[in-house]
């Protein structure tokens, strides 16, 4: 089995859902988790609830986790082909 203790999943979709159970046995595992999602609110509430289990977390909302890929890595997509 792998070791994921001390490692760091950042997870979008994280409010709920698939994206929620993930950011749960992450936490579990004992990884930092970043999780992420365009529902602040709920968001929020996981973040919470993850950090009175002990975990370690950082909740963006989905927006700002774009804005500072974008920022760090730049566009690499390329430019669309004309049909």
């Amino acid at each position: 089995m792998k070791e994921f203790q001390g490692k760091v999943a950042v997870i979008t979709g994280a409010a709920s859902g698939i994206g929620r159970a993930l950011a749960e046995k992450s936490a579990q595992e004992g990884m930092k988790v970043v999780l992420a999602d365009i529902e602040e609110q709920a968001l929020m509430r996981v973040s919470r609830e993850l950090e009175a289990a002990g975990a370690s977390v950082l909740a963006v909302q989905m927006s700002r986790l774009c804005e500072h890929a974008d920022y760090r890595f730049g566009s690499q997509s390329p430019s669309p082909t004309p049909v």
